[in-house]
């Protein structure tokens, strides 16, 4: 044989001996990742099921069932009617519903000694701290749970086009109402308010 044909020969060997070796290589690449799927898959498996059974939540909130965030009133809506005659004397009505206030700290119902559904032990053990804060909280949240309006009227007279005195009277029907916890927002009330322009 002359040197290209012993080349060449050569050159063939070569190759098929790079197949072979590509060709294991290839087996042992498949094999080692069928292995590797095969013990993730097992792994999360079983992390899956540990998560599931270990996992607890704990909640706060006084009614965690609707997913309402705490101390949020879901529910506002507000009417304005207003009138003007002879460009001089005003009339205004407002009306406001504030929806009521659904979900709070579990612990305004728990400390409360007058809530019906506190247990007697509960109640006990809360009344030896005095009078607390949270003493009646149940009872004002059931008598309110349908939400509360407000009423606002009020009139004002041009006496001169850079003069104007107004008066208006809050909380017409004096309802008792809250937008925060524990807190009553104000009572019937009166504003008498004179504003000048330069």
């Amino acid at each position: 044989k002359n040197y290209s044909q012993q080349l060449t020969d050569f050159e063939k060997a070569q190759m098929e001996n790079i197949e072979e070796i590509s060709e294991k290589q290839i087996g042992i690449v498949k094999a080692a990742a069928e292995e590797l799927t095969a013990k993730c898959q097992d792994y999360s498996q079983q992390l899956t099921d540990t998560t599931s059974k270990d996992y607890t939540y704990m909640t706060t909130a006084s009614d965690p069932s609707k997913g309402i965030l705490k101390y949020r009133i879901q529910h506002n809506a507000k009417l304005n009617i207003g009138f003007m005659f002879w460009q001089k004397l005003g009339f205004e009505a407002s009306l406001t519903y504030y929806s009521a206030m659904k979900n709070v700290d579990n612990i305004f119902y728990e400390m409360d000694c007058l809530n019906p559904d506190n247990s007697q032990a509960n109640i006990n053990f809360w009344s030896n701290m005095g009078t607390l804060p949270f003493t009646g909280y149940a009872n004002f949240a059931k008598a309110h749970e349908k939400g509360s309006f407000t009423l606002d009227l009020s009139l004002s007279y041009k006496i001169l086009p850079q003069l104007e005195v107004s008066f208006a009277i809050k909380n017409v029907l004096n309802n008792e109402y809250t937008l925060r916890p524990m807190y009553l927002e104000a009572p019937r009330n009166y504003v008498l308010k004179v504003v000048y322009g330069l």
